[in-house]
């Protein structure tokens, strides 16, 4: 795949991930995941630990990689960016993330 494409496909699944968390429409057993790494934090930070590891190993293996890694990590601020731009701009913040944001 391409830069681009790479770039594009990393901005739509963040993009629409962040709308399925806003919007509260994960299914049960992924907001169940979500609410069992929250009570146990030390699994949380294996968890990340292995998967940046993971992530990482390609690119330190191989090195012509890493057109690829700066195309995703253009695709998360693209869409990070861009979903804020218009639920946070455009449109309102849903309220289910206003009231998760504000109830802490």
């Amino acid at each position: 795949m391409g830069n681009v494409g790479s770039t594009v496909l990393v901005t739509a699944t963040v993009a629409s991930t962040r709308y399925l968390s806003e919007h509260g429409a994960f299914p049960d057993r992924v907001v169940g995941t979500m609410d069992y790494l929250r009570a146990h934090p030390g699994q949380f930070v294996v968890l990340v630990a292995v998967l940046t590891a993971a992530l990482l190993l390609p690119l330190v293996t191989v090195q012509s990689t890493i057109d690829e890694y700066d195309a995703g990590i253009a695709g998360l601020y693209l869409g990070f960016l861009g979903y804020r731009i218009v639920y946070g701009i455009v449109r309102p913040v849903p309220r289910g993330a206003r009231e998760r944001y504000h109830a802490e």
